[in-house]
């Protein structure tokens, strides 16, 4: 009888222990699975640039990292032009902002970005 006990004794600790530990691991994945939801909202939720500025010879460009069309653009002084400019690579940005500093251009999305015209000193 003192054998089976020190055998039923330790099925019952292996059981806890498989049980403590397989809690363990559920309550980990589903954390897991939290963190991961979360970061895919926050990736949804954050609007990542899609225009660079590019600078050859003299000329600035509004280049894309993926092709866009931009439907409105909103100048400083409040006047919004309807437009329809798809840009598959590279524009010279003197065909968006114009004379003006910067301009606002709202995608057919509907995210808008800043862009300004920034010029580069060249030194000789």
């Amino acid at each position: 009888m003192k054998g089976i006990s020190n055998i039923i004794g330790t099925v019952f600790f292996l059981l806890i222990a498989i049980s403590v530990f397989s809690l363990f691991i559920f309550i980990a994945n589903e954390q897991l699975f939290a963190t991961e939801k979360s970061l895919q909202t926050y990736n949804k939720l954050a609007q990542h640039s899609l225009f660079l500025i590019s600078y050859k010879k003299n000329i600035t460009y509004l280049v894309v990292t993926s092709p866009v069309k931009i439907t409105y653009i909103i100048y400083p002084n409040g006047t919004i032009k309807k437009t329809d400019i798809f840009i598959q690579s590279q524009i010279p940005l003197e065909n968006i902002t114009g004379n003006q500093k910067w301009a606002v251009v709202v995608t057919d999305q509907g995210t808008w970005y800043n862009i300004s015209n920034v010029t580069v000193p060249v030194f000789k």
